[in-house]
Protein backbone atom coordinates (compact mmCIF):
# COMPACT_ATOMS: atom_id res chain seq x y z
CA UNK A 1 0.00 0.00 0.00
CA UNK A 2 1.55 3.35 -1.15
CA UNK A 3 1.79 6.33 1.26
CA UNK A 4 -1.24 8.31 -0.55
CA UNK A 5 -3.41 4.71 -0.12
CA UNK A 6 -2.65 4.76 4.04
CA UNK A 7 -3.56 8.74 3.98
CA UNK A 8 -6.45 7.92 1.97
CA UNK A 9 -7.77 5.02 4.26
CA UNK A 10 -6.86 7.08 7.56
CA UNK A 11 -9.07 9.81 6.13
CA UNK A 12 -12.00 7.79 5.43
CA UNK A 13 -11.86 5.90 8.50
CA UNK A 14 -11.85 9.14 10.19
CA UNK A 15 -14.90 10.58 8.27
CA UNK A 16 -16.66 7.08 9.45
CA UNK A 17 -15.80 8.03 13.01
CA UNK A 18 -17.28 11.30 12.61
CA UNK A 19 -20.29 9.95 11.73
CA UNK A 20 -22.93 10.41 14.60
CA UNK A 21 -20.42 12.19 16.47
CA UNK A 22 -21.86 15.69 15.42
CA UNK A 23 -21.77 18.69 17.59
CA UNK A 24 -19.77 16.88 20.00
CA UNK A 25 -16.08 17.67 21.47
CA UNK A 26 -15.08 14.37 19.86
CA UNK A 27 -16.37 15.69 16.68
CA UNK A 28 -14.17 19.19 16.95
CA UNK A 29 -10.50 16.65 17.25
CA UNK A 30 -11.96 14.59 14.19
CA UNK A 31 -12.38 17.47 12.29
CA UNK A 32 -9.20 18.34 13.07
CA UNK A 33 -7.41 15.83 12.01
CA UNK A 34 -9.61 15.32 8.59
CA UNK A 35 -8.19 18.78 8.21
CA UNK A 36 -4.39 17.70 8.68
CA UNK A 37 -4.32 14.48 6.47
CA UNK A 38 -6.34 16.29 3.87
CA UNK A 39 -3.45 18.75 4.18
CA UNK A 40 -0.64 15.68 3.85
CA UNK A 41 -2.89 14.01 0.80
CA UNK A 42 -2.48 17.42 -1.14
CA UNK A 43 1.05 18.48 -0.23
CA UNK A 44 1.65 14.04 -1.42
CA UNK A 45 0.16 14.89 -4.86
CA UNK A 46 1.95 18.08 -5.54
CA UNK A 47 5.13 16.57 -4.49
CA UNK A 48 3.95 13.56 -7.06
CA UNK A 49 3.08 15.89 -9.61
CA UNK A 50 6.24 17.80 -9.04
CA UNK A 51 8.66 14.38 -9.10
CA UNK A 52 6.57 13.31 -12.68
CA UNK A 53 7.46 16.75 -14.07
CA UNK A 54 10.79 16.86 -13.27
CA UNK A 55 11.32 13.42 -14.33
CA UNK A 56 9.81 14.13 -18.08
CA UNK A 57 11.51 17.61 -18.70
CA UNK A 58 15.30 15.85 -17.30
CA UNK A 59 14.60 13.49 -19.84
CA UNK A 60 13.75 16.39 -22.27
CA UNK A 61 16.78 18.71 -21.42
CA UNK A 62 19.11 15.43 -22.39
CA UNK A 63 17.20 15.12 -25.36
CA UNK A 64 17.48 19.21 -26.22
CA UNK A 65 21.26 19.30 -25.10
CA UNK A 66 21.82 16.31 -28.12
CA UNK A 67 20.26 18.69 -30.68
CA UNK A 68 21.62 21.78 -29.32
CA UNK A 69 25.02 20.43 -30.02
CA UNK A 70 24.60 19.22 -33.64
CA UNK A 71 26.12 20.45 -36.44
CA UNK A 72 24.03 23.50 -38.80
CA UNK A 73 24.32 22.20 -42.38
CA UNK A 74 23.62 24.69 -44.78
CA UNK A 75 22.55 21.77 -47.12
CA UNK A 76 19.78 19.77 -47.11
CA UNK A 77 20.63 16.19 -46.14
CA UNK A 78 17.07 14.72 -45.56
CA UNK A 79 15.25 12.68 -47.69
CA UNK A 80 11.55 13.27 -48.58
CA UNK A 81 10.44 11.58 -45.83
CA UNK A 82 12.74 14.10 -43.37
CA UNK A 83 14.89 11.11 -42.31
CA UNK A 84 18.53 11.50 -43.53
CA UNK A 85 20.55 10.91 -46.29
CA UNK A 86 22.79 7.98 -45.31
CA UNK A 87 25.83 9.72 -47.41
CA UNK A 88 24.93 13.10 -46.91
CA UNK A 89 24.84 12.42 -42.60
CA UNK A 90 28.06 11.10 -42.83
CA UNK A 91 29.48 14.72 -42.71
CA UNK A 92 27.91 15.58 -39.92
CA UNK A 93 29.06 13.39 -37.08
CA UNK A 94 26.82 14.52 -33.94
CA UNK A 95 23.40 14.27 -36.49
CA UNK A 96 24.82 10.64 -37.52
CA UNK A 97 24.78 9.56 -34.20
CA UNK A 98 21.23 10.41 -33.10
CA UNK A 99 19.07 7.92 -32.62
CA UNK A 100 15.60 7.65 -34.50
CA UNK A 101 15.81 10.92 -35.75
CA UNK A 102 14.86 13.09 -38.06
CA UNK A 103 14.44 16.49 -39.39
CA UNK A 104 12.62 19.61 -41.53
CA UNK A 105 15.29 21.54 -43.52
CA UNK A 106 13.90 24.85 -44.90
CA UNK A 107 15.07 28.29 -46.66
CA UNK A 108 19.02 27.23 -46.07
CA UNK A 109 18.58 25.70 -42.55
CA UNK A 110 17.67 22.43 -40.20
CA UNK A 111 14.42 24.23 -38.71
CA UNK A 112 13.25 21.36 -36.36
CA UNK A 113 15.10 17.87 -35.31
CA UNK A 114 13.16 15.21 -33.98
CA UNK A 115 14.99 12.81 -31.80
CA UNK A 116 13.38 10.01 -30.04
CA UNK A 117 9.51 11.44 -30.88
CA UNK A 118 10.50 14.80 -29.40
CA UNK A 119 10.53 17.59 -31.68
CA UNK A 120 12.84 20.79 -31.49
CA UNK A 121 12.97 23.81 -32.90
CA UNK A 122 16.56 25.56 -33.82
CA UNK A 123 15.77 28.51 -34.53
CA UNK A 124 13.67 31.28 -33.24
CA UNK A 125 11.60 31.98 -36.67
CA UNK A 126 10.59 36.36 -37.14
CA UNK A 127 7.09 36.38 -39.72
CA UNK A 128 6.73 40.21 -41.19
CA UNK A 129 4.08 40.52 -44.33
CA UNK A 130 5.65 40.45 -47.66
CA UNK A 131 9.10 40.31 -45.78
CA UNK A 132 11.66 36.82 -46.05
CA UNK A 133 11.20 35.11 -42.65
CA UNK A 134 13.75 35.75 -40.11
CA UNK A 135 15.79 32.91 -38.65
CA UNK A 136 18.03 33.52 -35.13
CA UNK A 137 19.89 30.56 -33.54
CA UNK A 138 19.62 30.91 -30.01
CA UNK A 139 22.70 32.20 -28.36
CA UNK A 140 23.15 30.03 -24.98
CA UNK A 141 21.70 26.07 -24.26
CA UNK A 142 19.51 27.79 -21.93
CA UNK A 143 18.07 30.35 -24.35
CA UNK A 144 17.51 27.06 -26.65
CA UNK A 145 16.06 25.30 -23.36
CA UNK A 146 13.26 28.67 -23.71
CA UNK A 147 12.68 28.82 -27.43
CA UNK A 148 11.41 25.01 -26.68
CA UNK A 149 9.40 25.98 -23.70
CA UNK A 150 11.53 23.37 -21.92
CA UNK A 151 12.28 24.75 -17.93
CA UNK A 152 16.43 24.89 -17.32
CA UNK A 153 15.95 23.70 -13.77
CA UNK A 154 13.90 21.11 -11.85
CA UNK A 155 10.90 22.90 -9.71
CA UNK A 156 10.93 21.95 -6.34
CA UNK A 157 7.83 22.02 -3.98
CA UNK A 158 9.34 25.20 -2.59
CA UNK A 159 8.96 26.88 -5.63
CA UNK A 160 5.74 25.49 -6.66
CA UNK A 161 4.26 26.64 -3.07
CA UNK A 162 5.74 30.16 -3.62
CA UNK A 163 4.37 30.45 -7.23
CA UNK A 164 0.65 29.17 -6.34
CA UNK A 165 0.64 31.79 -3.30
CA UNK A 166 1.70 34.71 -5.74
CA UNK A 167 -0.88 33.29 -8.48
CA UNK A 168 -3.82 33.51 -5.41
CA UNK A 169 -2.57 36.67 -4.50
CA UNK A 170 -3.50 37.88 -8.06
CA UNK A 171 -6.63 35.75 -8.37
CA UNK A 172 -8.10 37.10 -5.28
CA UNK A 173 -7.30 40.76 -6.74
CA UNK A 174 -8.72 39.65 -9.97
CA UNK A 175 -11.86 38.38 -8.60
CA UNK A 176 -12.37 41.97 -6.83
CA UNK A 177 -12.30 44.15 -9.83
CA UNK A 178 -14.73 41.82 -11.49
CA UNK A 179 -16.94 42.04 -8.57
CA UNK A 180 -16.56 45.69 -8.39
CA UNK A 181 -17.45 46.22 -12.55
CA UNK A 182 -20.49 44.15 -12.04
CA UNK A 183 -21.53 46.32 -9.43
CA UNK A 184 -20.71 49.23 -11.30
CA UNK A 185 -22.56 47.98 -14.41
CA UNK A 186 -25.90 47.50 -12.34
CA UNK A 187 -25.70 51.07 -11.04
CA UNK A 188 -25.90 52.18 -15.05
CA UNK A 189 -28.82 49.89 -15.38
CA UNK A 190 -26.53 48.01 -17.89
CA UNK A 191 -29.08 45.12 -18.90
CA UNK A 192 -31.53 48.01 -20.15
CA UNK A 193 -29.15 49.55 -22.07
CA UNK A 194 -28.53 46.40 -23.89
CA UNK A 195 -31.89 45.59 -24.33
CA UNK A 196 -32.27 48.94 -26.07
CA UNK A 197 -29.53 48.55 -28.35
CA UNK A 198 -27.40 50.98 -27.18
CA UNK A 199 -24.57 48.82 -25.50
CA UNK A 200 -23.49 45.49 -26.28
CA UNK A 201 -22.02 42.41 -24.58
CA UNK A 202 -18.51 41.03 -25.54
CA UNK A 203 -16.72 37.97 -24.65
CA UNK A 204 -13.39 39.22 -22.47
CA UNK A 205 -10.23 37.84 -23.96
CA UNK A 206 -9.04 36.78 -20.24
CA UNK A 207 -7.88 33.19 -18.86
CA UNK A 208 -7.03 32.77 -15.54
CA UNK A 209 -4.77 30.72 -14.12
CA UNK A 210 -4.66 27.93 -10.88
CA UNK A 211 -2.10 25.86 -9.46
CA UNK A 212 -2.92 22.35 -9.83
CA UNK A 213 -3.25 19.97 -6.77
CA UNK A 214 -2.04 17.38 -7.94
CA UNK A 215 -3.23 14.47 -10.42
Amino acid sequence: MTNLQKLTEQKSQLVDKLRGNYNTEESKTILSQIKKVETQIKEFKISEMIDKQNAKYSRLRELAKQAWECEQPTEDITTDSGYFHKTKVKKYPKIAALQYAHAKFKDGKLLELTINGERFNMYASKYEYNKETEYTRPETFNAFLCLNSIPVENFTVEMFNDISEKMNVLNAEIDKHIENYKSELEKLKVHSLNYWGLVRQDNAKFYQYTPNSGY
